[in-house]
């Protein structure tokens, strides 16, 4: 199981295993999400947007 020093490095981790699977990292209102577009390339739609700060301190609250 990887070690996490901190919060912040949890959020890197989830992002990276985020885009990973074809999610798009976007800043807004000073956060990071995680946004899921379906698969129909002629006009993609988003489907899931996942709030990379908030999922990363709730892990961090729940680890330590």
């Amino acid at each position: 199981m990887r070690q996490f020093r901190n919060q912040e490095a949890i959020a890197e981790a989830i992002a990276e295993l985020f885009i990973a699977h074809g999610a798009c990292l976007v800043e807004h209102g000073g956060g990071f999400f995680a946004v899921f577009f379906d698969d129909d390339l002629s006009c993609p739609m988003p489907v899931g947007k996942i709030d990379i700060g908030k999922l990363a301190a709730q892990l961090w609250e729940r680890l330590s």
